[in-house]
C-alpha cells in the first residue's frame, strides 16, 4: 500500500502539483496589487470604535466600583481608624490640659486680686 501511495504521490508531483502548492504559499505572504486593494468604499471604523468605547467604559466602571476586601486592606483600615481615634484622643487631652491651665491661672489671678491688700 505504501508503494502505491508513493507512486501516486510521485505522479502528482510530476504533474506540477508542487509548483502550485509553492506558489500558493508565496501568494499567501505577498501584498495585493494597489488597484485591487484600494477598492471603491471607504473603511468604516464606527462599529469598531463603538465596541472599543463600550469595552473601555465597562473597564472604567469596574475599576471605579472595585472594593478591595483583602485582609491587608482591612487591617490597614483598622490601623488608620485607631490612629485617628488616638490622635483625636490626644488632641482632646491637650485641649483639656490647656483649659485646665487657663482656669488655674484665672483662679490664681482672682486670688491675688482678693488678697492684694492683705499684705500685713
Amino acid at each position: 500500500q505504501n508503494v502505491v501511495a508513493g507512486a501516486a504521490f510521485s505522479a502528482l508531483l510530476g504533474l506540477g502539483l508542487s509548483v502550485q502548492v509553492a506558489s500558493a504559499a508565496i501568494d499567501e505572504f505577498s501584498l495585493p496589487a494597489y488597484d485591487s486593494s484600494k477598492g471603491t468604499s471607504l473603511i468604516d471604523l464606527n462599529d469598531e470604535v463603538a465596541t472599543i468605547n463600550k469595552n473601555k467604559r465597562a473597564e472604567a466602571k469596574a475599576k471605579r466600583e472595585y472594593v478591595d476586601t483583602s485582609a491587608e486592606k482591612v487591617g490597614m483600615d483598622q490601623l488608620r481608624k485607631a490612629e485617628k481615634e488616638g490622635s483625636s484622643l490626644l488632641d482632646s487631652l491637650a485641649s483639656n490640659a490647656e483649659a485646665e491651665n487657663k482656669a488655674r491661672i484665672e483662679a490664681e489671678k482672682a486670688e491675688a486680686r482678693a488678697n492684694r491688700w492683705k499684705t500685713f
